[in-house]
């Protein structure tokens, strides 16, 4: 034995002896011995902090001892399996083990139970004779109330507890509906019988009851056991009864008329389900918005790469160069070499005092300016998402990119691009369009 098991053991010991336990039946236990075998040389010490562990459900515990005896009471020192499967449900919530409820403590209180003398039938009644004259009127016994079939209340009781008892933990209202249409007998007897089975089985309201009698109440809401309510511990009474203390009276405990409030059940599962299903849908939105946004990045680059600029302030907004191979290296070198000549000659003709002469008149004919050949009279330096920038053209405005009109200049004012959407005004009016020039709804 451990000492677990002997600490156990003297707690089945006061719950069988409602606390009452002297020293002298102690000794006759032999659980001091015992004790002393595991080392324990102060026995009353550990039967003092057995009883202050004790103390604090021990009014729950003699409330449930109650219960167990008006069941036995009513069913003739009989539970069925049931009523007793409900019972160790009760005495587990307060720390006592299924197996000393059943095997120790139900029989326990059934065999403290006093045997009731059956009823003698009406049929046997007879009258005495009076000492009295025989003007005096006699005096008849009182004799259980009968419905109309003759059946008594304790017929009647024994039909209601056979017919609820067939429910497990919830007893609808449309049950006990049907129970007063099947059973012959005064409304107001058949009604506290049915809320007497109520109190002493531990049933309560599920919602408040409602209604002008004891029948209305009892049949406006459904019923269920105790052990379908997940409880909180109520505090400790404020003068726990002691060790040596008498047994206190068990008192047949009262069927709530209002549902005892159950605390909100953590659905664990639930939750973790949303907060998966909202993880997964965040990840889904992240993955998406990146395969958008390399998608975009492609084809900006796609398109940055058709054409290569050939303006020198288009040149910063190119992409970085590949490494290239010997062979691009000289071509380029030579594309280079015949862009410089170009630009030379251009130079020079640019510079010669001498001016063509026109055939017609043999005057000297004006030369355009270079600026007359762009294809663009000004260039902004904002780049837009696609790596286009406003350019005005003959007063009007377009976009400019890689060395072509992205956009064709036919606007009074325009924004580059963002987000896919660039700003335009035309005649006063302003409105986005998208990058192939229709104007976004």
């Amino acid at each position: 034995m451990t000492q677990d098991d002997l600490r156990e053991r003297i707690k089945n010991k006061l719950v069988l002896e409602e606390g009452d336990m002297p020293d002298y039946k102690w000794a006759r236990t032999g659980l001091p011995a015992e004790a002393a075998e595991l080392g324990i040389t102060d026995f009353p010490r550990l039967v003092e902090d057995v009883s202050r562990t004790l103390n604090t459900r021990f009014s729950k515990i003699l409330d449930l001892q109650a219960a167990i005896q008006k069941a036995g009471a009513d069913n003739e020192k009989h539970l069925s399996e049931l009523q007793i499967d409900l019972f160790a449900q009760d005495a587990d919530r307060l720390g006592l083990s299924r197996v000393f409820v059943t095997e120790q403590w139900i029989p326990h209180i059934l065999a403290k139970i006093p045997d009731v003398a059956p009823p003698v039938p009406a049929a046997s009644i007879t009258e005495q004779p009076s000492p009295l004259s025989a003007s005096t009127t006699p005096v008849l016994p009182t004799v259980s109330p009968t419905n109309a079939n003759g059946e008594s209340a304790e017929r009647m009781q024994q039909k209601v507890r056979d017919i609820l008892d067939d429910y497990k933990e919830h007893i609808p209202a449309n049950a006990i509906k049907g129970l007063f249409r099947a059973i012959d007998y005064s409304e107001t007897a058949l009604a506290e019988a049915v809320k007497t089975y109520l109190s002493t089985n531990f049933y309560a309201a599920e919602n408040e009851p409602v209604g002008q009698t004891l029948r209305d109440k009892l049949t406006s809401t459904d019923w269920r056991h105790l052990v379908w309510w997940d409880r909180p511990t109520s505090p400790p009474p404020a003068t726990p009864p002691p060790v040596s203390a008498a047994p206190v009276a068990a008192q047949t405990p009262v069927v709530p008329l209002t549902a005892p409030v159950a605390p909100a059940k953590k659905s664990t599962g639930l939750r973790d389900f949303f907060v998966a299903l909202l993880i997964a849908g965040g990840l889904i939105g992240f993955v998406v918005m990146l395969v958008r946004s390399q998608r975009e990045s492609k084809t900006a680059q796609a398109d940055t790469e058709q054409t290569r600029p050939t303006q020198a302030d288009e040149s910063a907004t190119a992409a970085p160069p590949k490494r290239e191979s010997a062979k691009e290296r000289r071509r380029r070198l030579a594309k280079e070499a015949r862009a410089a000549a170009e630009a030379a000659k251009l130079a020079r003709t640019q510079a010669s005092p001498k001016q063509p002469t026109d055939a017609a008149t043999g005057k000297e004919a004006t030369s355009k300016p270079a600026d007359a050949y762009k294809p663009y009279d000004e260039l902004l330096n904002d780049v837009g998402q696609y790596g286009e920038r406003a350019a005005k053209k003959n007063g009007q405005w377009g976009l400019w990119r890689s060395g072509k009109w992205f956009i064709e200049p036919q606007y009074d004012d325009i924004s580059v691009f963002n987000n896919g959407r660039a700003t335009v005004t035309n005649n006063g009016h302003s409105y986005e369009i998208d990058r192939f020039g229709d104007r976004v709804k």
